[in-house]
């Protein structure tokens, strides 16, 4: 019974550490690496806008339209993939925060469950152990017999 218990509460810390293995390692570095794809759009997207902003306050003529078109095209295309960015990275930290603490909550309670199974086992394997402990010295003393204290 107590072995039981103890492989019990050993699974039951394998597959804490399993889940909170997941957590650190997958998911949440999964969400590390979209804010750094975040840093590098937003990088790359400030570079854009610089770049059209100064070819705004340059000359316009016949040279410099096509590049200043071709310039708030480039400009367009990487805002709307910074916004896309930006709105991933928030959908993932939101979801990460609301399932980091839902599932360290019922890992927690888990965990504290095998753990108080356990204890409980080891306490009837105790009260047990100590119930027979006391039935053979009644049973013993009964005999008569002085004991090895009382012979001295």
């Amino acid at each position: 019974l107590l072995s039981k218990s103890g492989e019990t509460l050993a699974g039951a810390f394998n597959a804490f550490t399993a889940d909170m293995n997941t957590l650190v390692n997958k998911t949440i570095e999964d969400t590390m690496i979209n804010a750094k794809q975040y840093e590098t759009s937003r990088v790359e997207y400030d570079a854009y806008r610089v770049d059209l902003e100064e070819l705004n306050m340059g000359p316009r003529d016949a040279i410099t339209l096509p590049k200043l078109e071709q310039a708030q095209k480039t400009f367009q295309g990487q805002k709307e993939r910074y916004q896309n960015v930006r709105d991933d990275l928030s959908v993932k930290i939101k979801l990460l925060e609301e399932n980091r603490v839902k599932v360290l909550h019922n890992k927690l309670i888990l965990l504290h469950s095998a753990i108080a199974a356990h204890c409980f086992s080891c306490h009837s394997f105790l009260e047990q152990n100590m119930r027979q402990a006391v039935e053979k010295l009644d049973v013993s003393s009964v005999d008569g017999a002085p004991s090895w204290l009382e012979d001295s």
